[in-house]
């Protein structure tokens, strides 16, 4: 019918004007990328660790805030950069060939960048004290069950917590090419709800072990400025564990996730 005929070339029409809409898209420079993980290094850091020092570390509001912090940033960045924010995930989307060299290299000084202004602004408003920027390290309740006493770091404690980073980095790595993963995943519109929550539940799990950082973004500007400013070496000395452990976990879950991709 003619009803039916007009119905049928509407619909082609919609289809062309849809086509053309995702062919003139454009695609964001590097420039664009580069300010996205920048940005969201800097909220990352100075929420997600800044709520450890105004809490004075409890557990409950660092997991919770940080899981809401990425959730937020993957939801306004994400369509921009990725939203990886997280050093082992840009070397993980490298290994898959997602990333050239460049702009791995560009994603790891944004992300670090950021998180050094974001640990830096958490100092500002904490007095100026860069003595304790809640940095991630073998954490006190570890060391308690070295069998000597509540100072003493024994070989076990740097074992346990290197284990704890690579397995979380491991799982996390899993997850993130599962959600990119277009034919395993067919609703994307909850990425990031999953994505925050999964670093909660990570988190929870990696606190009194290794901090749970499973990204250098996280370890390292906190460790630096510790230890130039506020004359605290702890975690600077501790920084190879959030090198090693991500690394490891990041390489292994990029190598293994396909194995269970069609």
């Amino acid at each position: 019918s003619e009803i039916e005929r007009n119905e049928l070339q509407n619909l082609k029409n919609n289809n062309n004007i849809s086509n053309i809409n995702d062919n003139n898209v454009k695609e964001y420079s590097w420039k664009q990328k580069f300010f996205a993980e920048f940005i969201g290094g800097i909220f990352l850091l100075f929420i997600g660790s800044g709520v450890g020092v105004y809490t004075q570390g409890d557990l409950v509001s660092i997991a919770i805030t940080n899981g809401i912090i990425l959730s937020c940033l993957v939801y306004i960045f994400g369509p921009i950069s990725g939203g990886y924010f997280n050093t082992s995930i840009a070397l993980s989307e490298f290994l898959r060939k997602k990333l050239t060299l460049n702009e791995l290299i560009y994603y790891i000084i944004a992300q670090i960048l950021g998180g050094f202004i974001g640990s830096l602004l958490v100092a500002l408003c904490n007095r100026g004290k860069f003595n304790q920027l809640a940095s991630t390290q073998i954490a006190q309740y570890l060391i308690k069950f070295n069998g000597k006493n509540n100072t003493k770091i024994d070989a076990w404690c740097y074992i346990c917590a290197l284990i704890c980073e690579i397995v979380l980095s491991f799982f996390l790595i899993i997850l993130f090419i599962f959600l990119t993963s277009s034919k395993h995943n067919k609703n994307n519109n909850v990425n990031g709800i999953i994505v925050g929550a999964s670093l909660a539940m990570f988190i929870f799990t990696g606190f009194h072990i290794s901090g749970g950082s499973m990204n250098l973004m996280r370890s390292l500007p906190p460790a630096v400025l510790e230890a130039i400013f506020g004359n605290n070496n702890t975690a600077i000395k501790q920084i190879w564990i959030y090198i090693v452990g991500p690394i490891a976990g990041s390489v292994l879950g990029t190598y293994i996730a396909p194995c269970f991709l069609q």
